[in-house]
């Protein structure tokens, strides 16, 4: 409440505290959210913007003293500011470059003391803040202080909103959102850069945005969802939870972390397992290793050395558990936008910065446009009284003042306006005197072609945004370390303990040279069969859907089946040589027993080597495993497949693997089988299969190192014969492939074309 008498204004000191702190919370607040246009904070803008002069590298000390004018909150929270803009495992591309020791992921408040610290801003934000944008155009407020001016907030040359992500908590209200990898929001540029040029022709729907959306971070991580990300953005539901893994090395020996989801703090997470095996003795952790040892350095390595004889997988889903390696996320997307804190979707926040990015170059543009059409006519008066040039400078020598100057040469040179004859006496007479014909005329002329490239670069502001996003992802490109579930090609088996998945054929090698695993264990090799998109894994004698895949599962075995579950059959042959068909897929196979998931209808391949077309009703039905009908089948396989190399092994003639082209459009093919001994079919790949890897019987490896072989080109094996021999004794083939053991692993083989 006031009241104003005689010009003095008497205030409430009630109404006066309270505005006062609703003023200081609103500050605070808005200074805990990021800016929807620069991705900042209020103390990280200011860190970029009064330590811009700093082009080398500066001491800490001074940095923070110069940020402790305009930022007050002390010099602990601008140091803990400028350390985390510049650690590259928090941000990626840091915005400031540090000189010493900035911490590292598994401790990233193990920082040097400031006093042992330089710093300045990095060329990557350099690029991206100052560089070719005009600072002219960008919107500037009162800072701590009147006489102190800064940035309302930067418009960088790509949305760095979505660069730099947020993890803040500030006074009950709440915004995390994830990091986007630097190259696809370049990509994210170029494609809404191509639509705003046209948008009449470009639909950009959310569908064409969602997969340059998916989070990635430039610490090791798994992200177990991206199919259902994908799905979610395109239907617009941008804080779908995203559901991720940090990261574990396995071996027969230990377990070996190196990293947590990104936001779950390592260290907090290590230290509080160690004091707890410390505080008690009989800790769960004892029954599997012998110790646990930090050998982290440039990269994070939490080694648990487990004790002989224990299963890895076991002890790594326990501390899957205690070390909240399994994490999922809801973004809440909350930003400043206009001094209010709003919800924007990532879609918004391109919109917005597109808008202030395309103003920002036109600002910039009509600045230049200024200046040279302010050239122009200086040049033009000057041609005007150029043939007059001593006479001109002697009359502006010799006049009292600017504006004396001004009249008298408008009176002696009538074709001269005020302005024209202003705009000559303001040059130095110097260069005044100097000045020819010749040279004014040039000078015309490329100021007249600098004014139309101008008038031209108006019409193109959208191909300058997308070349600025093409230099800026080719010169810095991508920092993610992230990978992705759906990228698993296949997996090694180990034993019935469990499987590791792998991306590509260097991850399986370096599976298969993992040390420590009990010569019991035998690691067999595996494709996914992308026709079959139904996984599970069998734990524990029960089968579970493998729809969120981790990189290590404990269990006994995968399976995958096609999408028809209508037709979901397994066929059961015993030791003893019957047949039967269970109604329903069986997960795991009774010793005496094998198991082949098949359909209503199916190939049967019998022990004589001929193939037939059968249907389940042929053979003897069961409700459980159990022996069936007398019968010489060996093996069944989908009939929806067609022109087959089924490549088969026999303990009795264990250096031959035969390859037989089975099932194709013209005819039911015959397998030539050895007539005594135990039949190993151990591949079954359609002829256009671009990869196959066979895992060679235990049984047939009495006088070779190969366990594992790979094969491509399967039309070259198979061409006029039907059946082609490979003796794994020899390095070249019947058919004229080379086999070469691999450099790295001495068990895995190639089989090469020339």
């Amino acid at each position: 409440m006031s009241d104003q008498k005689d010009n003095i204004i008497t205030v409430d000191a009630t109404s006066e505290i309270k505005q006062n702190i609703l003023a200081y919370g609103e500050e605070v607040l808005l200074s805990k959210f990021t800016n929807n246009v620069d991705g900042l904070k209020a103390i990280g803008r200011r860190i970029l913007w009064f330590t811009k002069q700093h082009t080398s590298k500066t001491a800490m000390g001074q940095l923070i003293g110069d940020l402790l004018v305009v930022h007050t909150s002390g010099d602990a929270a601008i140091y803990d500011s400028i350390v985390r803009l510049g650690q590259p495992f928090m941000i990626g591309h840091p915005l400031v470059r540090i000189f010493g020791n900035y911490g590292a992921y598994y401790n990233p408040n193990g920082a040097a003391a400031a006093r042992y610290l330089s710093a300045c801003l990095s060329d990557f934000a350099r690029d991206i803040f100052y560089n070719g944008i005009n600072l002219n155009t960008v919107p500037m407020t009162t800072g701590k202080t009147a006489n102190i001016r800064e940035p309302l907030y930067f418009i960088p040359k790509v949305p760095m909103a979505l660069v730099l992500g947020n993890l803040t908590i500030g006074l009950g209200f709440k915004s995390t959102y994830p990091l986007i990898d630097f190259a696809d929001v370049c990509d994210l540029v170029k494609l809404y850069a191509e639509f705003h040029k046209d948008p009449v022709n470009n639909k950009l729907t959310n569908s064409t945005l969602a997969p340059h959306l998916i989070p990635k971070f430039p610490i090791k991580n798994l992200i177990k969802n991206r199919k259902e990300l994908i799905n979610a953005y395109s239907r617009g539901e941008f804080d779908y939870p995203i559901h991720m893994e940090g990261w574990f090395e396995i071996s027969g020996n230990s377990v070996i972390l190196q990293a947590l989801p990104y936001g779950v703090n390592f260290a907090k997470n290590t230290s509080a397992i160690r004091e707890a095996m410390v505080k008690d003795r009989k800790h769960w952790l004892f029954d599997y290793i012998d110790s646990v040892n930090d050998h982290s350095d440039k990269e994070a390595r939490f080694t648990f050395n487990l004790k002989r004889g224990k299963n890895p997988f076991e002890l790594l889903e326990k501390l899957k558990k205690a070390l909240h390696f399994n994490y999922s996320w809801s973004p809440i997307n909350s930003y400043v936008k206009g001094g209010r804190i709003v919800t924007l979707t990532p879609p918004d926040l391109i919109e917005y910065w597109y808008h202030e990015r395309s103003d920002s170059i036109r600002n910039s543009l009509k600045y230049k446009q200024s200046e040279f059409v302010f050239n122009k006519m200086r040049i033009l008066a000057t041609l005007k009284i150029v043939d007059h040039v001593d006479e001109v400078v002697d009359l502006i020598r010799h006049s009292d003042s600017t504006e004396a100057a001004v009249h008298a040469l408008h009176a002696k040179f009538k074709d001269l306006t005020l302005y024209q004859s202003e705009l000559i006496v303001n040059q130095k007479l110097m260069t005044l005197a100097k000045c020819s014909r010749k040279p004014l005329e040039e000078e015309l002329e490329q100021v007249n072609s600098d004014l139309e490239n101008v008038d031209n670069s108006f019409n193109q502001v959208d191909e300058s945004i997308s070349n600025d996003a093409s230099y800026l992802k080719k010169k810095y490109g991508s920092t993610s370390l992230t990978r992705f579930a759906d990228d698993f090609i296949g997996y090694v088996k180990f034993g019935n303990w469990g499987c590791i998945n792998f991306f590509d054929l260097d991850d399986m090698k370096e599976i298969l040279n993992s040390k420590g695993w009990p010569t019991a264990i035998k690691k067999s090799v595996h494709l996914y069969d992308h026709n079959k998109p139904r996984r599970f894994v069998i734990v524990n004698r029960r089968m579970m859907p493998l729809e969120e895949t981790s990189r290590q599962i404990m269990c006994q075995n995968i399976l995958q089946y096609s999408n028809n579950e209508r037709d979901d059959l397994t066929l059961v042959i015993s030791k003893d040589k019957t047949v039967s068909v269970v109604e329903r897929l069986v997960s795991e196979a009774p010793d005496g027993f094998e198991l082949y998931p098949t359909g209503r209808d199916f190939y049967a391949i019998h022990r004589n080597g001929k193939i037939t077309h059968e249907s389940y009703k042929n053979f003897a039905l069961r409700k459980n495993i159990a022996t069936g009908s007398k019968s010489d089948v060996i093996c069944g396989f989908n009939d929806k497949i067609k022109n087959v190399i089924i490549f088969h092994m026999n303990d009795k003639n264990p250096n031959i693997i035969r390859a037989s082209l089975a099932v194709t459009d013209e005819h039911i093919g015959h397998l030539r089988t050895v007539p005594d001994g135990k039949e190993f079919i151990i591949g079954i790949y359609p002829i256009k299969t671009k990869m196959g890897i066979l895992n060679i019987p235990e049984e047939c490896r009495k006088s070779t190192s190969m366990e594992h072989l790979i094969i491509t080109d399967f039309d070259k094996i198979c061409t006029d014969k039907r059946d082609a021999i490979i003796n794994i004794n020899k390095s070249t083939t019947e058919f004229g492939a080379q086999l070469r053991r691999d450099s790295e692993v001495r068990t895995l083989y190639r089989m090469c074309f020339k």
